[in-house]
């Protein structure tokens, strides 16, 4: 299961909607309070999260994230359009798996989903 979380609707539907065509079991939600209790309670394979959010940012969120046994190597992927050097360094630092910068077309969101997963799931070699 992917966590999608954007405050943006239409971006929660545009990519809810093209992810489960590729036959992924997306979960949107559109603030951190949501993420929270949502990767809690389904402890999702990956997570997509926006950076600039009303309430917690994204960095905070992961923070919080990590701070969880269940959640701390669940792959988080910032899905944002704050993607200035600085703001890039800062969520790799932070701990992001990877910084996607919006717009992205769909197509190219889920075969970077693809490569993360593949990886997450590949056994140590």
């Amino acid at each position: 299961m992917i966590l999608l979380v954007d405050d943006h609707t239409d971006n929660r539907e545009m990519y809810t909607e093209y992810l489960g065509t590729r036959g992924y079991n997306v979960v949107a939600c559109g603030n951190s309070e949501e993420c929270l209790n949502l990767a809690l309670r389904h402890v999702p394979d990956l997570i997509l999260l926006e950076l600039r959010m009303g309430g917690l940012s994204g960095i905070e969120v992961l923070a919080r994230l990590r701070g969880e046994m269940s959640l701390a190597n669940v792959p988080v992927i910032a899905l944002t359009a704050s993607v200035l050097p600085f703001q890039r360094a800062e969520a790799i630092a932070a701990g992001f798996t990877q910084v996607i910068a919006k717009p992205c077309l769909p197509e190219d969101l889920a075969d970077e989903i693809a490569k993360i997963l593949s990886k997450a799931l590949r056994p140590p070699a």
